[in-house]
C-alpha cells in the first residue's frame, strides 16, 4: 500500500472515515487475514495507537466497513421494493448495483471477509447478518415479481440465493476487471431463467 501524506489535523469524524476507507483498501488488496492495523495506520501516516482512539479492535473496523456497505442497500431499499415498476426490472437494477459494488473496494473487502468466516466467529456472524438481510430483500422482490407476473412461480428464497451468487461472483473471480458487457451478459442469463414471458 502506498502511504498517504504525513498526519494532518482533521476532525474526528473525518479521521474515522479515512480509517474505514483505508481499511477497505487494505483488506481488499491484502485480504482480511493478512491486512493489519499497522498496514492501515502506515497507509494513513498515523500510529497504530491512534487507530485505537477511534476503534477498539480490528473487528470493530470490520463491523464499520460492513455497515458502510450496508448503506448502499438502505439507500436503495425503497426504490428496489416499490411496486411502481415490474419486479423483474427492479431485480435487474439490484444486480447491476451489486456488480458495481462488488467490483469496487467494498467488494474485494467482502470477498476477504467470506474467506475467513470459518476461522473468525465474530466476522462470520457479521457476514451472516448482512447476507440474511440481503437475501430477504431479494426474496421480497422475487415474490413481488411472482405476484405481478413478471417472474415465473418459484421458491423466492432459492431464487434469491441463486441471484446473490450470480451477482456477487465478480469479487471472487481471478480477473481484476470486468467489462460492463460481461456484467450485463451475466444479468441477462440469470433473468432469462426466471422471466415469465
Amino acid at each position: 500500500m502506498k502511504p498517504n501524506p504525513p498526519y494532518s489535523r482533521v476532525s474526528g469524524a473525518q479521521r474515522k472515515t479515512e480509517i474505514v476507507d483505508t481499511a477497505l483498501q487494505v483488506f481488499g488488496q491484502m485480504g482480511l487475514e493478512k491486512g493489519t492495523l499497522d498496514d492501515i495506520a502506515g497507509t494513513l501516516g498515523i500510529t497504530r495507537q491512534a487507530l485505537y482512539y477511534y476503534f477498539k479492535s480490528k473487528a470493530d473496523i470490520v463491523a464499520v466497513c460492513m455497515e458502510q456497505g450496508n448503506k448502499i442497500w438502505e439507500e436503495n431499499h425503497q426504490a428496489w421494493t416499490s411496486t411502481d415498476r415490474l419486479a423483474i426490472d427492479r431485480l435487474g437494477d439490484v444486480f447491476l448495483n451489486i456488480a458495481d459494488w462488488r467490483r469496487g473496494p467494498f467488494g474485494k473487502f467482502w470477498a476477504s471477509c467470506t474467506k475467513v468466516i470459518h476461522e473468525d466467529t465474530e466476522i462470520a456472524e457479521l457476514v451472516r447478518k448482512y447476507r440474511v438481510h440481503r437475501v430477504n430483500l431479494i426474496s421480497l422482490i422475487v415474490q413481488q415479481g411472482i405476484d405481478d407476473g413478471s417472474i415465473i412461480p418459484c421458491d423466492s428464497q432459492i431464487a434469491a440465493r441463486t441471484f446473490w451468487g450470480c451477482a456477487s461472483w465478480f469479487a471472487f473471480a481471478d480477473k481484476s476487471e470486468f467489462t460492463d458487457e460481461e456484467v450485463q451478459g451475466s444479468l441477462d442469463i440469470f433473468l432469462r431463467g426466471i422471466r415469465n414471458d
